[in-house]
């Protein structure tokens, strides 16, 4: 019995002897130390995200439609491709009016490729003392916008030539370096 023990006094003295020296630096076999160079490149591999906001005013055109557009190249998430993740916006109209739907076009950067997209809106929530009456609509998406490509929206209006007719547009979501 004391032979056992002293194997286990010994084993035990000999390996807090080796922890006391202090720490050692580790090292395996065949690592080599890594440079990172480009830091943007990995960034763009990974699809690191940028936020993306955008709000698009739209006016009457052609009396019965309310039109804007956005140039993503002129913003700050040019040359990213955009995903759009949520729509929201409101219109105010006249009085006894109404809209039929909101509509988000996405354009290629020549634009061409068009990508058509329908929003639902609501009937309308309130009434100005004006005489106007407000729409609203909002809905998550998943949308694509290749990078400076064009984002255009529309409504149209039920009776043709209001006289009160305006709409915003609020998009977000995320830009992906390309």
């Amino acid at each position: 019995m004391s032979t056992v023990r002293n194997l286990v006094l010994s084993t035990a003295l000999a390996l807090s002897a080796t922890f006391a020296a202090g720490p050692h630096a580790a090292f395996a076999l065949g690592s080599t130390p890594v440079t990172v160079t480009n830091p943007a490149d990995i960034a763009k591999a990974e699809g690191i995200q940028h936020p993306f906001h955008a709000q698009i005013d739209c006016t009457v055109q052609n009396g019965f439609s309310c039109d804007g557009s956005f140039a993503l190249s002129s913003s700050s998430n040019a040359n990213q491709k955009i995903t759009i993740e949520y729509v929201s916006g409101a219109c105010n109209i006249d009085q006894g009016n109404g809209v039929t739907r909101g509509h988000i076009l996405l354009f290629d950067a020549a634009g061409g490729n068009l990508e058509t997209n329908v929003i639902p809106v609501s009937d309308h929530f309130g009434v100005n003392p004006g005489g106007e009456q407000i729409l609203a609509f909002g809905q998550p998406t998943r949308l694509y916008a290749v990078p400076n490509g064009s984002i255009e929206v529309f409504v149209e209006a039920i009776k043709a030539d209001p006289t009160i007719f305006t709409c915003s547009y609020f998009l977000s979501g995320q830009g992906v370096d390309q």
